[in-house]
């Protein structure tokens, strides 16, 4: 009876006693694609990758207030792919990605190296099937710049559920910021999330 009053006080509407409809569930498997990184034109302390000269403080500034805009994703592209960028020598990445499940690695792939990009794209790309969507995994990325003689650290980052949920609700690679994670010399992770 209450029900019914409610629906005629409410005029107009289409209200009524039944339930909403439950919002979609999780999946418990994901497949996990690691899709490419943006790296930074500086090592931590401000030079080239490749030499020993510093990056111009216009060039970090211009960065620094892409990384505030609403895309900040595509805003450091545009600065990375600018004109001020001519001349500046750039790393060559390469690593490794691992799937840690319950505090155990597993399922480790390379990541081969490109010449010359602050935005490699990994060959294969390389997946991981049947992902648990569970806040106990973890995708850990060790990236280097590839040099003759000593390979330039250039970070480890972590990426996990939340970072999966975000990737598998956007429906399109997702860029994770990780720059927090890596002194800034990573950005962003590219990552594509789909259910199973």
């Amino acid at each position: 009876m209450r029900c019914s009053l409610v629906a005629v006080v409410v005029a107009g509407s289409a209200a009524s006693c039944a339930p909403r409809p439950a919002a979609p569930e999780s999946p418990r498997f994901v497949s996990v694609t690691l899709v490419g990184a943006t790296v930074a034109p500086a090592k931590f302390d401000g030079t080239q990758w490749d030499g020993t000269e510093s990056i111009s403080s216009q060039v970090m500034s211009s960065l620094r207030t892409a990384l505030d805009l609403s895309d900040p994703a595509s805003a450091a592209a545009r600065v990375l792919t600018g004109p001020a960028m001519r001349g500046i020598e750039k790393p060559e990445p390469k690593g490794t990605a691992t799937l840690i499940a319950n505090g155990v690695p597993d399922q480790r792939m390379r990541l081969a190296a490109q010449r010359d990009t602050f935005t490699p794209i990994w060959r294969g790309p390389p997946t991981w099937r049947h992902v648990p969507l569970s806040h106990d995994v973890r995708l850990r990325v060790e990236l280097f710049d590839d040099d003759f003689a000593f390979d330039d650290p250039i970070g480890t980052f972590e990426l996990g559920q939340d970072d999966f949920m975000a990737a598998l609700r956007s429906g399109h690679v997702h860029q994770v910021r990780v720059d927090e994670q890596t002194n800034r010399q990573v950005l962003f992770a590219g990552i594509s999330v789909t259910a199973e």
